[in-house]
């Protein structure tokens, strides 16, 4: 079973990794293709941190004190952060203002710090085993 947590680990940040050194399209809109990019990877990132989580939440929670806290706060405003991105992109998509860039921008920060939470308390975990 571990052998397997650590695979989706290491799954997620090889995938991280590959997105962040992946070049644009001539033409192609940076933040649009950064937000799109991301919100596949945080969302990964975060569904296997949860489902780790929930398998190990005890001896997670031993080792990194308040991590079940964190996934219980991902578990409530994660869904809908996601969505919010995504309806960003979507609407961002269909007219480029300064303002769905802002609201992109924004929501693109968010899942992105979901994502780095969950990073973090599987590293700190990983770490202390």
């Amino acid at each position: 079973m571990r052998e397997k947590q650590w695979l989706v680990i290491v799954a997620a940040l090889a995938l991280v990794a590959l997105v962040g050194c992946a070049t644009i399209q001539p033409g192609a809109d940076p933040v649009l293709v950064r937000a799109e990019q991301a919100l596949v990877v945080s969302f990964e990132t975060v569904d296997a941190f949860l489902r780790i989580e929930r398998e190990n939440q005890h001896a997670l929670d031993e080792v990194v004190p308040g991590a079940h806290a964190v996934a219980e706060s991902m578990r409530t405003r994660g869904p809908a952060s996601f969505r919010a991105l995504e309806a960003a992109i979507t609407a961002y998509r269909a007219h480029r203002t300064p303002e769905r860039r802002a609201t992109l921008i924004t929501w693109l920060a968010v899942c992105e710090q979901l994502a780095h939470d969950a990073q973090a308390i599987l590293a700190a975990w990983g770490g202390a085993r």
